[in-house]
């Protein structure tokens, strides 16, 4: 399992509640809620994608054994 840094996202989702709350005394939480789950999967691409893939592996070590 991937292992992310929640942090962010949670910050956003409080900070943006407490700005919209004293700005416009209405939270739109749907809006909030949403762009915090969108932060959380481009954060786990993000991490996913930093993981190497050795698809040639599998290749080199067929090679091995047919020699």
């Amino acid at each position: 399992m991937v292992k992310i840094n929640i942090s962010t996202p949670i910050f956003y989702l409080i900070s943006a509640t407490i700005v919209q709350f004293i700005s416009q005394r209405e939270v739109s939480w749907i809006q909030n809620i949403s762009i915090s789950l969108v932060m959380v999967l481009i954060m786990v691409l993000y991490n996913w994608s930093k993981i190497p893939y050795e698809w040639n592996k599998d290749k080199r070590l067929n090679k091995k054994d047919k020699v």
